[in-house]
Order: structure tokens, then sequence, then C-alpha cells
């Protein structure tokens, strides 16, 4: 069930960033995200709390009912809402890439076990061993033909503005996953917090993420660069803050941190989307849109996957005392300061590439003009 659920999701998901660089100018995809944003906000603090209020009740199935038939009311709707679309073109027949599908899931899946091993020495070995999956991964698909390839051209290249966005995405989305897996029990366990007050504070980063993304989808091009690297940047800060305030407070800080850090990614997340569509060929501008949301779930499933090996390795599911839960809580977010220090430097590059590749483009447009009879 969760898989069809997956599959079905995973394929509007991709569409509608598809959709975005279709349908409206390359200036106006940072509004488009942050009107996406919006509708990602309202489903994060509306699911929880439908699902919250059956599970109160005593009647958790019936909240798998009520999502049920929500879906089939976006069935009944979407027929007559695309009635007046005018017919695309017929799609070409494509062989699904089975063996590089399973090796990304394997990847995942690795991962994910390994923050079940009880044995440190194994629990790596599965890390690494999805790390191979994904570099295999990459691989293979560099070597496919274009009528199955799944990533665009330059994904890897890090001296490309596809390859450095595709990767700091990646990496800074990695890096963010501590606050949501574990910041509930650390916050009922150190702070004294109630379930339900431990999950409107997680709900915080999310408010911040819309927020970021909101308030500067508007900024100007000329400001993308700084954007991009103050973004990063008051990600890093805002993960370096937790780690010692979660373990010693105030939860107003710990609330402030939450909230100011995804904003950061949020304030500059459409403006990537943006700059990495726009660096693509023309042939492959579906494919960079619609990798980039794959990208941040990748790393998002990855990162919990990460701090629950980093948890494990603690002995977090034995800990009792408040002293254990400390060092604990230091360590969850600690161990994500190197890699999203890495996308840091990463958005560094990748700014500096758009900045060189626009001052080309000024250049080449200047020489146009000078030898036009106009």
């Amino acid at each position: 069930g969760r898989t069809l659920q997956g599959l079905g999701g995973g394929a509007l998901v991709a569409l509608v960033y598809i959709a975005q660089d279709r349908f409206f100018p390359s200036r106006l995809v940072p509004r488009v995200v942050a009107c996406l944003s919006v509708v990602w906000m309202a489903s994060a603090v509306s699911g929880p709390l439908i699902g919250g209020s059956f599970a109160t009740a005593g009647l958790w199935r019936l909240a798998f009912w009520s999502f049920a038939f929500q879906g089939l009311v976006l069935v009944a709707v979407v027929r007559p809402l695309l009635a007046g679309a005018r017919p695309g073109t017929v799609l070409q027949r494509r062989r699904v890439p089975v063996v590089r599908l399973s090796l990304v899931a394997g990847a995942v899946l690795a991962i994910s076990f390994a923050g079940n091993m009880n044995s440190l020495v194994l629990a790596a070995a599965l890390v690494l061993f999805g790390c191979a999956c994904l570099w295999l991964f990459a691989i293979r698909d560099a070597g496919a033909s274009d009528m199955t390839r799944l990533l665009p051209f330059h994904a890897t290249d890090l001296g490309h503005p596809v390859g450095c966005g595709i990767a700091m995405s990646f990496v800074l989305c990695l890096g963010m996953m501590s606050f949501i897996v574990y910041g509930p029990v650390l916050l009922i366990h150190l702070h004294g917090l109630t379930p339900l007050e431990a999950g409107l504070v997680v709900l915080t980063e999310f408010l911040g993420w819309t927020a970021g993304a909101v308030f500067l989808s508007g900024a100007a091009s000329t400001h993308e660069r700084s954007l991009i690297r103050a973004g990063s940047a008051i990600l890093l800060g805002g993960i370096a803050a937790q780690s010692w305030l979660m373990a010693h407070g105030p939860l107003w800080l710990i609330i402030a941190t939450a909230f100011v850090g995804t904003a950061g990614f949020g304030m500059m997340w459409g403006h990537i989307i943006k700059l990495v569509v726009a660096n693509s060929s023309a042939g492959e501008r579906d494919r960079a849109g619609s990798l980039l949301p794959i990208t941040t779930q990748t790393g998002f499933a990855l990162g919990a996957a990460l701090s629950g090996v980093v948890a494990h390795a603690l002995g977090f599911e034995l800990m009792t005392e408040a002293g254990e839960f400390r060092v604990a809580a230091f360590w969850l977010f600690a161990a994500f300061v190197p890699p999203v220090l890495l996308g840091n430097v990463i958005a560094w590059r990748f700014s500096s590439l758009i900045y060189r590749s626009n001052s080309n483009g000024k250049r080449e447009s200047a020489s146009d003009c000078e030898g036009s009879p106009l």
C-alpha cells in the first residue's frame, strides 16, 4: 500500500515541478515554488491534526479511510478540471530502468536498516553499501541512452551549475533531519513538553521554510547569489546552535533557531530550482525539474536513516537519565554540521558558477548588439 501511495504521490510531485517550467516564465518560478511551499505547509499541519484527532478518539483506522476518500475526491475532480486542456504530444514508450531504480531503493533501504543494527561495524558497512549503490546508479545512468536516462546531463558534474545545484540540495537536506526525527523525544525528556507541544515545536521548521520561500520569492535575480550564500550559512548556523540549545535550552531559542535555520533553506529553494532548470539544455529541463524534488526526498530519507545510526551508536534506546539525553542531543546535531558545511562550500561554488554564466551571457548579448545594424 505504501509503495502504491509513493508511486502516485511521487508522480504528482514530479509533474508539478515539470509544469512550473512549462507554464511559467523563469522569473516567476520562485513565486510558484513559494505557492507550493504554502500548500505543503497546509498539508504538514492538517495531516497530523486529522490523523491525531482520529487516534485520540481511538479510531485510528478511520484516518486511513478518510485519506483514501480524499484521494477519491481528487480522482473525481481531476477530469473536469482538465476538460479544457489541449491534448499534449503522444509519449513514446520507454523501457523502465529497473536496475537503476533498484539501486536507489537499495541505497535508501540499506542506510535505513543501518539504524537498527546492534553492531556498529555492520551499521557502517550498510551505510557504505548504500553510498556505493548511489554511486553505481549515477555511473550506470550516465552511460544510459537518452530515452531511458533518469538524470540530466551534468547531474554529477560539480563544475556545472546543474550538478552543483543538485549536490547542494542533497547535502543540505540530508543535514536537516535530526530535529524532525529526534526533536520530539528530546523536547519531551529534556524540556518537559507534552507530545502535542513537542509536535507543534517541530512544525516551526515547516513554518520557517514556508516563510523564507514566500517572503523572498520576489527577490531580483541580481540578489540570487547573495540569497544562496546567506541561506546556506543561516542553515549551518541553525544546526550548529541546536547542538547546544537542544541539550541546555532555553526553549524559546530552540524554537527560534529551528524557524530561522529552515527559513535559510526556504529563502533560496525557489531560486535554486529556477537556476538549475534555466542552466539545463532545452531537452533536459523536464528531467532537471523533476529531479530536484527527488533529490530533496532522497536527502531527507538518508538524513533520517543516518540520524538513526548516530542515535543507535549512542545507545539512545537504552537512555533513561537526563544527562544521557543531553549527550545524545549534542551529537545528533553536531554530527550533521560537517555535511551542512560541505553544502555551504558547494553553495558558494554554485553561486559563483551562476554569476560567471550570467556574466558570459551578458557579454555575448552585448557582442550581438554591437554587430547588429540597429
